[in-house]
């Protein structure tokens, strides 16, 4: 769920942020909290929608000729499963200077569970960034 929080968050910064832009990626460890920080120098959300954007099919851009596609759906999922570990997401945006995403989730050791070494999931990171591909 992780690597798909974080691949939906890096997508939506790629979509909406124009050539010689930037997009930085904050990992940040304190001892009971993990917040990955997403930044970019993309479009930005309205401020009247910032509430709104965590809402399933809401989208900053719902017209016919709008530049980026999607349902509408993601960041709404990227919420649920945030949530799913205990943990919240917040946004800063500004219109047409950018966003920050923050997620935080807790840092804690599951006593008794295996530690996995993660491996990379190319088909998987594919697919969350095939709407970007021109």
């Amino acid at each position: 769920m992780i690597e798909k929080i974080v691949l939906n968050l890096v997508s939506n910064s790629i979509k909406y942020t124009q050539n010689k832009g930037s997009i930085k990626v904050n990992l940040i460890l304190k001892d009971d909290i993990l917040e990955i920080v997403f930044k970019d120098t993309g479009i930005g959300i309205p401020y009247e929608l910032k509430d709104k954007i965590f809402h399933r099919f809401s989208r900053v851009d719902s017209s016919l000729k709008r530049a980026n596609e999607g349902s509408g759906i993601g960041l709404n999922i990227v919420k649920a499963m945030v949530e799913t570990h205990n943990g919240s997401i917040s946004v800063d945006s500004v219109l047409n200077e950018g966003s920050t995403f923050k997620v935080k989730l807790p840092n804690i050791l599951i006593e008794n569970s295996p530690m996995i070494i993660y491996e990379f999931n190319k088909a998987s990171t594919e697919l969350e960034l095939s709407d970007i591909y021109d």
